[in-house]
């Protein structure tokens, strides 16, 4: 890989930048600057610090302002302190949406019988229509449904989902093989034109997909009702989803089709277009024979803006202002960037350290960890010279809990280490979790085999809401995790060789928590309201579900279950990973102001 024109001037510079004379740094973690960071990023004036915002623009030349007080060298673009990207967008559906059956008397209405996937190409098409199962290529399980079938120009029309069970080999959980992305990547890669997906007859509803975080993909794509897919089948002489459904599940291969005579043309009428962002870099060069090599410290500052309470991350605006509220994100991720700067003006006092190290701020993680990726794909120095990633995200709620760091398999020696200095702790319990988790910054960096570790105080109910403000941040907390990530990359940094990289089992492998549960309640979690006590939301109720039966109403809080205190997902998760379809546990919810205790029957993953 060639080295940039940065590298180059950050090694000349490195060379001529006089040696601290101090021994020992001067700087310890200070409770002043931690909490003067936090509290200027979670300030109303940077109005959530959304991407595309003054407010983010603001949050970064703060922190390019403080790297360059701390005398780090730029480690950004033409030698400045940001590296400028792009995240793509799709911003609204416009009237140039469109699906047609060419030739046959089968109405097509948007938002009635169908809907474009967020992330659509944005192109118009035509083709013949060949029905292709899943679409999925599976070897592990010897399972083709493009065997045997030429898709070459042709609109695919596939089942959402996979085989139902497969999922008994993975914890009630879907493989990567289920998900939009892959289906559209492989579609293209067999030369298909577009992409048409339908709710499998096992799906409770057969609602369209909701339009949100939308962003570009391989190939235009729709979602389309039952009803819709059966007159599109009918029309090329095949047999309805639900038998081609029941065939695939029967004989466990697949049942990929052509429908003769049958052409979809359409446009997905996705306005498109890209809003600018930036990382922000600061290098702090090593000195002797191992300064080539780095230390990554990362945390990303930007949040989720002034948008309506529980909206999903986008970087859309099609919402009523009146809606909005400024979501500071004092937690996630203010705590995580102060962190950050802290730990880059501690190691900047001195001495200097053996290899380099670099210090950075991630735009966009809140939209698919954009910045880190983009990073690891468009890197300002040699990946190959990055011997480890130390991500900080959400490391002020401790609140009396254990600090919980992951990954900790990704190096063969991190377990030992964070063992080692987590028994040095008097103030600060730790919780050394080996497996990988996918959901923040440091995936990007362990994609490109990269050892890892992600500091983390835990998930709390303000997470994405607008209460999680400065008043709630654990500042003694935050400094001891501070003190903990210190003494922890003090090894890796002066340690005579590099960590030993290793593949670890993942916890989920789409981001999020893998749980391994095997039945359901049949409701969609959130969190409660900002000033509510900790618990799980009950967000919406499937008709006819075990909760429905039961009797949980949309706005319920879980609190506890079995008598065992609920206060975020993990303690549901933990709460119910024992039980087995058709076992039976009392739930108490906190419904408006007082509590009610119902008998809940578990129904299994699979079951309808």
């Amino acid at each position: 890989m060639k080295r940039s024109a940065s590298v180059f001037v950050i090694a000349i510079l490195a060379a001529l930048a006089p040696l601290h004379a101090e021994t020992e740094r001067s700087a310890t973690v200070s409770m002043k600057l931690l909490s003067g960071h936090i509290n200027y990023l979670a300030s109303d004036a940077l109005g959530g610090r959304g991407v595309g915002s003054e407010g983010i623009e603001l949050a970064a030349e703060y922190l390019a302002n403080q790297f360059l007080d701390y005398g780090l060298l730029p480690g950004g673009d033409e030698g400045s302190y940001f590296q400028w990207f792009e995240i793509p967008k799709l911003s609204r559906i416009t009237d140039r949406c469109r699906l047609e059956v060419v030739g046959a008397d089968v109405p097509c209405t948007l938002d009635e019988d169908f809907t474009p996937m967020p992330f659509s190409a944005v192109q118009a098409f035509e083709g013949k229509v060949a029905f292709v199962g899943y679409g999925i290529t599976n070897e592990e399980k010897n399972y083709d449904d493009y065997d045997g079938i030429d898709v070459k120009g042709k609109v695919a029309l596939i089942l959402r989902y996979e085989p139902d069970h497969w999922r008994d080999d993975h914890g009630g959980n879907r493989t990567d093989h289920a998900s939009f992305l892959a289906k559209a990547q492989l579609a293209k890669k067999h030369g298909s034109v577009a992409l048409i997906i339908v709710n499998p007859p096992t799906n409770e509803e057969d609602d369209l997909y909701p339009f949100r975080r939308p962003r570009p993909g391989a190939l235009p794509m729709f979602h389309v009702k039952r009803v819709l897919a059966d007159q599109i089948l009918a029309a090329g002489g095949a047999d309805s989803i639900e038998t081609l459904h029941d065939r695939i599940s029967k004989n466990n291969a697949p049942a990929s089709t052509d429908l003769a005579g049958v052409i979809l043309k359409g446009h997905p009428g996705l306005e498109s277009g890209s809003v600018k962002t930036k990382n922000v870099i600061g290098i702090l060069p090593g000195a002797g024979p191992l300064a080539h090599e780095y230390v990554v410290f990362g945390g990303h500052y930007d949040h989720l803006g002034n948008v309506p309470p529980r909206r999903r991350p986008s970087l859309d605006n099609d919402f009523d202002p009146a809606d909005a509220r400024i979501h500071n994100g004092a937690d996630d991720n203010a705590s995580g960037t102060a962190g950050v700067l802290e730990l880059a003006r501690i190691y900047a006092s001195g001495p200097k350290p053996r290899r380099s190290l670099i210090f950075m701020g991630f735009s966009g993680e809140e939209l698919g960890l954009r910045g880190s990726a983009h990073f690891a794909n468009h890197p300002t120095v040699p990946l190959n010279d990055i011997v480890a990633m130390i991500n900080l995200d959400m490391i002020g709620r401790l609140e009396g809990r254990p600090v919980e760091v992951w990954a900790t398999a990704t190096a063969k020696e991190f377990g030992d280490l964070v063992d080692k200095h987590a028994q040095s702790m008097t103030n600060l319990e730790v919780k050394n979790v080996a497996q990988m988790r996918r959901d923040s910054d440091h995936a990007s960096f362990y994609a490109k085999d990269i050892p890892v570790v992600f500091v983390f105080s835990g998930l709390h109910a303000d997470y994405h809401r607008p209460s999680d403000d400065v008043e709630k941040i654990d500042y003694d907390g935050a400094i001891g995790i501070v003190q903990f990530i210190q003494a922890f990359a003090d090894d890796i940094i002066q340690a005579d060789q590099r960590p030993t990289f290793q593949k670890v089992e993942s916890t989920s492998r789409r981001g999020g928590r893998q749980w391994d549960l095997k039945v359901r309640m049949g409701f969609r979690p959130g969190v409660p309201d900002g000033d509510e006590h900790p618990g799980i939301r009950v967000e919406t109720v499937v008709e006819g579900g075990p909760a429905d039966q039961a009797g949980l109403l949309a706005g319920d809080i879980i609190i506890a279950i079995n008598k065992t205190p609920v206060k975020n997902i993990g303690d549901y998760a933990n709460a119910v990973k024992s039980f087995k379809p058709g076992d039976q546990a009392d739930v108490t919810v906190r419904r408006k102001d007082r509590d009610v205790t119902v008998k809940v029957t578990f129904a299994g993953r699979g079951d309808r």
